[in-house]
């Protein structure tokens, strides 16, 4: 087992990129040290430039089939429930006459 050297606190570090600025966090991609204005904040990770083109670059999983038709069925659904409300209020509306608008029946 190597026994590693204890690292400064953060208050003690220097920016990887400018050696003048304090650090303000550090990337938990590659574990270096950066100043405010060279990270960012990439789905819940402080993430500096170059792991942040990493991560962009990585490709999105893809949706799964079943997923598809999962969501194809619920807009059917969807599509479905919004015909039947307008059928059924245009069926109450065709039977209920002349009265429900206060016309001569």
């Amino acid at each position: 087992m190597s026994a590693q050297a204890p690292q400064a606190p953060l208050w003690a570090q220097r920016c990887f990129h400018h050696a003048d600025r304090p650090a303000a966090a550090r990337c938990l991609g590659c574990q270096r040290y950066f100043c405010r204005e060279c990270v960012t904040e990439h789905q819940l990770q402080v993430l500096c430039v170059d792991c942040l083109h990493r991560a962009s670059d990585a490709p999105s999983p893809r949706r799964g089939l079943l997923a598809t038709a999962g969501l194809a069925a619920w807009a059917l659904a969807g599509l479905w429930a919004a015909w039947a409300l307008c059928y059924t209020l245009g069926s109450y509306l065709l039977r209920s006459g002349n009265d429900f608008f206060g016309g001569p029946t």
